[in-house]
């Protein structure tokens, strides 16, 4: 499972389901599955341009916390970002690059 790479695209009203299946498949109190951090990306679902690179130690708490379902400093978020994109885009693009627990 080294250097598996998920892409999914998802909508405002998707995101709280999308956070749940991140944060399933990449608990970090799990053995199995994949490790909890990775490299992930936004982009333009549309255009596919990166809009943002990122390396998280726990990517669902990292998802959480860019979508607004966790609270953080904004200095340190793209929640504002991703909100001002969906006023203008239905979908946003998600990408992730994980590797084995082990």
């Amino acid at each position: 499972m080294f250097g598996t790479v998920i892409l999914d695209v998802y909508s405002p009203d998707e995101t709280k389901e999308l956070a749940d299946a991140i944060d399933d498949l990449f608990c970090p109190n799990d053995g199995y599955g994949w490790a909890s951090a990775g490299i992930y990306s936004f982009w333009d679902y549309i255009t596919h341009e990166v809009l943002y690179i990122g390396l998280a130690s726990d990517l669902a708490v990292r998802f959480k916390q860019h979508n607004g379902l966790l609270s953080m400093p904004e200095e340190g978020c793209k929640y504002a970002y991703i909100q001002e994109y969906f006023n203008s885009h239905d979908k946003l693009g998600y990408t992730m690059f994980v590797q084995s627990p082990l």
